[in-house]
């Protein structure tokens, strides 16, 4: 890496031996890559510990992997290599604090005043630094996470549909059923079979449809075309 700095840096902070708080504190440490951006992309669980350790570093910007479509993936790619609005390093430290605590208390009813309140900011202002940061509200944030978990759920164990929807902090089967439909483009059922049926034969389970963003979804987010071309033409900046 130091012998040519990237224009960004995309981290997973669960990686085969490696840690990626301490790829990020090198990065940090050596002048060269010390103002390079970085956008995390992981399935990690962020604690308010890990808050504390991502929040010393700027140019930090963190997303869960299966939240984003393909095309916002890309799009956060673009907006840190080319806009150049990053949040100042406090600020983005308050979305960071505000995605650790949907991860911890996403199985349990919240409110929007409860999410800022915990943040200790207004709900308006929180609303503002999150789309800034990750290209959407804290809500729909709550809502894809939460289905992330439910697909989980529904992949893993045997558990009902509404028990699942209790789990994951849904009160509502029908209510749980379309946020499900709507970023999923199948029902939770349909989803369990479509999943769960392909494992029992020992096949890899079939991509479901988001029919909001009109993309093919998988377990894992790919790399897009798109992505691939923004980090290229990054790449060429002097």
């Amino acid at each position: 890496m130091l012998e040519k700095v990237p224009s960004l840096v995309m981290l997973d902070l669960i990686m085969p031996g490696l840690d990626g708080f301490d790829v990020l504190d090198w990065m940090r440490a050596n002048p060269q890559t010390r103002q390079v951006p970085v956008l995390i992309l992981s399935s990690r669980m962020l604690t308010f510990d890990d808050v504390k350790r991502l929040e010393q570093h700027a140019l930090v910007t963190f997303h869960s992997k299966e939240v984003l479509s393909e095309e916002e993936t890309a799009a956060a790619v673009h907006r840190t290599l080319f806009d150049g609005s990053a949040l100042p390093p406090y600020t983005s430290a308050l979305v960071k604090r505000a995605i650790a605590y949907l991860h911890q208390n996403y199985d349990r009813p919240l409110s929007r005043g409860e999410i800022a309140q915990a943040i200790g900011v207004s709900e308006d202002y929180l609303s503002r630094i999150f789309r800034q940061e990750l290209g959407l509200s804290p809500w729909d944030y709550l809502h894809r996470y939460r289905i992330k978990q439910a697909k989980e759920l529904l992949t893993r164990t045997n558990a009902s549909v509404i028990d699942v929807a209790l789990q994951v902090g849904f009160n509502d089967r029908s209510y749980f059923s379309r946020v499900f439909r709507e970023l999923a483009g199948v029902s939770p059922g349909e989803y369990r079979k479509l999943a769960t049926l392909p494992r029992q034969a020992g096949k890899p389970a079939p991509q479901v449809t988001n029919l909001r963003e009109g993309e093919p979804r998988g377990d894992h987010t790919r790399e897009s075309s798109c992505m691939r071309k923004s980090i290229s033409r990054g790449s060429g900046k002097s």
